[in-house]
C-alpha cells in the first residue's frame, strides 16, 4: 500500500515515462531554469484530504488519501494553441484512470485554462486527481 512518498515518486515517474523527450518537465522541489521561449511542463503533488477508512471488515483499515498531481503546462504567447492543448492530451493520455500499484487510482485529468499571456508564456493546467490508502 503505497505511502504519500511512494504516490508522488509513481504519479511523477508516469508522467515522466510517458512524456518522455516531450519537453523539460520542472519537478517540484527539484532545481530547474527555464529557458526562455522553451516550452515546459512543472508538477506539483498536492495531498488534499486524508482520512481513516474500513474496507469490507473492522480489521481492514486503512489512511485513504485524495488529492492531485497538478501540471502546470507553459507554452510561448503568439504561436496558438495547438501545442499546448497536444500536452493536455498527452498529459491525459499518460495518466487517465490507471492503477500504477496496489491501492493508487488516478482520475480523469482536469484541464483549464488559465490565461494567454503570463510573462511570455500561454498556461494551461491539468489537474490528475488521485485516490491512495495505505494500509495502518
Amino acid at each position: 500500500m503505497p505511502t504519500l512518498k511512494e504516490t508522488a515518486s509513481k504519479l511523477n515517474e508516469m508522467l515522466t515515462t510517458g512524456w518522455g523527450a516531450t519537453s523539460p518537465i520542472a519537478i517540484e522541489n527539484i532545481q530547474y531554469q527555464e529557458a526562455e521561449g522553451q516550452p515546459y511542463i512543472s508538477t506539483k503533488f498536492i495531498p488534499f484530504t486524508t482520512d481513516n477508512v474500513t474496507i469490507s471488515s473492522a480489521s481492514n483499515k486503512r489512511k485513504r488519501t485524495e488529492g492531485s498531481l497538478f501540471i502546470t503546462i507553459r507554452t510561448p504567447t503568439g504561436e496558438g494553441i495547438g501545442l499546448a492543448y497536444d500536452y493536455a492530451n498527452l498529459i491525459s493520455n499518460t495518466m487517465d484512470n490507471k492503477n500504477p500499484l496496489p491501492n493508487l487510482f488516478t482520475y480523469s485529468t482536469k484541464i483549464q485554462r488559465i490565461g494567454d499571456d503570463i510573462d511570455g508564456w500561454f498556461v494551461l493546467t491539468a489537474d490528475v486527481p488521485f485516490i491512495s490508502d495505505e494500509t495502518n
